[in-house]
């Protein structure tokens, strides 16, 4: 059984929202001598050992020590590349409806409160992923962000190596490189066989990538940054370190890159095949699709004209917060928005950002768990196509250890402009939520359930509060913070709106345009703007609108709780409860409530 249904064979697409968007993991399981239903920790146990050996990079990704969790002499593999009958992919679905009924089969009752939330957790996410068997071609694997012709050599140059095994498995997925390519390529024209393939500009923007990839060939990051990892790790001679180079250079130059001129070639193929229809509601199926992502990604159950209502009021609000700050700051406005060099009083670093926040959270949020956490530069041969920062998700069974890799490219600006950053990818962000969950020593299962508007609505919910903790200099602190907060809230919640409205209305690229206008936005980067909707629907939604549920949800427990609200006991239920839908959240946080009443 797979509990991503939909990517089951093309493992690298839930995998890079691992990696990059710092998705949480959780602890190593503890042998319970008894618990209030065994048989269910059982089921749990083996569920995750399933999940967790699909393929070495989700293997690799979530434990350090595999031998401790029983798995050994696992051969390396990127999934089952040999079974290319798509049209068999119902056989996918039949093995979650049979994992859906294992699960439904035990007593509910029987469970204790930890059990009862992995149960709940578990029944939304499969059952989510059932309502859409009808619609399994609906999917891309070669999207302009989260693409697999970006995102699995990224992946790749990530992969930590622990000890010899650890790359003597490295070398052996880059050796399966041009088969998993091929099919990718292989998948996605049978998906055009069937009505459901990119726009001829998807395919353009996929092989500009690949293009991009193959510009480089000696200096190729997949060789440069495996040389890195070589050199920085212990107990290796300088004729180990030339043999492993050697076969890695050996690899990308007769492999990857010959792999990567295929996948252009394929791609390039299937131009003019695609009925190329604009956004997902115009594909049969397309709208149904397109309300499972929203939900999926977000974990919110509002509906899709419910989630416009609210961002329409986002956007007005923010908009006329921005006016009130022209007419009465019009100097911050005009010269504080897009100094990317302002300085922030008293913080200069990375490291001073991170400790500083790490204090200040502690009035508002429960004492971090002990930790350790190294600030890294991102290596040079990847700063053109990676964010300014971000959080590596740790193994589930070394939590302890943590990086946070740093982008100091120009294009970045100074410390200052990445304030928030530091915030949202440390303390009390993605850094902070996914330490202290692993702390509470949570069921492994839950490390391969995807739940980006939690995980992502979080980090920009303590991202917006982060920016009560500090002062700017030259300014005032208050309109800044009023302009950081508004412009950040206005320019996502119209891209969240764009995409409704391209893949749930079915808008036009003009259409697209008329609407900018009408808001008086500039419409240059409407064409980007439109492509971005249509090969990424659903993008946008899954970081914003969690967001919106965080603080819908506080305000629910503050009117519930009133004098007795407690800004360290509300969020210290949510991040006990971990990633999770929103109603799960909800039922969560109504037991919170109870306790305190």
């Amino acid at each position: 059984m797979n509990l991503h249904t939909i990517s089951k064979r093309i493992t690298a697409i839930g995998l890079s929202a691992v990696l990059m968007f710092s998705v949480s993991g959780c602890a190593k399981t503890q042998t319970v001598s008894a618990t209030p239903n065994a048989e269910f920790d059982a089921f749990l146990e083996e569920l995750f050992l399933e999940e967790v050996t699909d393929n070495t990079l989700n293997l690799h990704f979530t434990l350090k020590d595999p031998v401790g969790y029983g798995i050994e002499d696992m051969e390396p593999t990127l999934g089952d590349l040999d079974d290319r009958d798509f049209s068999g992919m119902e056989e996918d679905w039949d093995d979650l409806t049979g994992t859906f009924e294992e699960l439904t089969s035990f007593e509910y009752n029987q469970l204790d409160a930890k059990q009862q939330l992995t149960y709940d957790v578990l029944y939304h996410y499969i059952e989510q992923e059932l309502s859409v068997q009808d619609c399994h071609y609906q999917a891309t694997v070669f999207g302009q962000v989260t693409g697999v012709q970006s995102n699995m050599p990224l992946n790749m140059s990530l992969y930590e190596f622990y000890s010899t095994d650890d790359i003597e498995d490295y070398l052996a997925l880059m050796d399966l490189m041009d088969d998993y390519f091929s099919y990718c390529t292989d998948y996605e024209a049978y998906r055009t066989a069937e009505g459901y393939g990119m726009s001829d500009g998807a395919i353009e923007d996929a092989v500009e990538q690949c293009e991009e990839f193959l510009s480089h060939t000696d200096d190729n990051y997949l060789i440069t940054t495996f040389d890195h990892r070589i050199d920085a790790m212990e107990g290796l001679s300088d004729t180990q370190r030339e043999a492993y180079k050697d076969r890695n250079r050996n690899l990308v130059l007769n492999t990857v890159i010959p792999a990567y001129q295929a996948m252009i070639d394929a791609l390039n193929s299937l131009k003019g095949k695609s009925a190329d229809l604009g956004g997902i509601c115009n594909y049969e199926g397309g709208k149904d699709y397109y309300e499972y992502i929203v939900a999926h990604k977000t974990g919110s159950s509002k509906t899709i004209p419910e989630m416009k209502k609210v961002l329409e009021q986002v956007l007005e609000d923010s908009t006329n917060v921005i006016y009130d700050i022209y007419a009465n700051q019009p100097q911050v406005l005009l010269e504080y928005y897009g100094d990317e060099n302002f300085i922030v009083d008293g913080l200069s670093s990375p490291a001073n950002f991170l400790e500083y926040y790490k204090q200040e959270m502690l009035t508002e949020f429960p004492a971090p768990p002990e930790v350790e956490y190294t600030i890294s530069d991102i290596d040079p041969a990847i700063a053109d196509i990676v964010s300014p920062a971000f959080c590596v998700t740790p193994c589930i069974d070394d939590y302890t250890h943590n990086v946070i890799q740093v982008n100091r490219s120009e294009n970045n600006g100074g410390a200052g402009a990445l304030s928030a950053t530091y915030a949202h990818e440390g303390y009390p962000g993605h850094l902070y939520q996914m330490t202290y969950f692993l702390s509470t020593n949570p069921y492994p299962v839950r490390d391969m359930l995807n739940f980006l508007g939690y995980s992502e609505g979080w980090a920009m919910y303590v991202e917006m509060r982060s920016y009560n903790w500090i002062t700017y200099s030259n300014y005032d602190s208050d309109y800044v913070r009023k302009l950081y907060v508004a412009a950040e809230l206005q320019n996502l919640a119209f891209c969240c709106l764009a995409d409704i409205y391209v893949n749930y209305y079915g808008y036009s690229l003009q259409d697209l345009c008329d609407y900018m206008d009408e808001l008086g936005f500039n419409t240059e980067a409407a064409e980007g703007l439109y492509d971005m909707m249509i090969e990424e629907p659903g993008y946008y939604p899954q970081y914003f609108v969690g967001y919106l549920e965080f603080v819908e949800l506080r305000d629910y427990a503050k009117s519930q709780l009133g004098d007795s609200f407690d800004e360290i006991g509300y969020h210290k239920t949510i991040l006990e409860t971990g990633p999770c839908d929103f109603d799960t959240l909800r039922n969560q946080m109504d037991t919170y409530i109870e306790s305190v009443k």
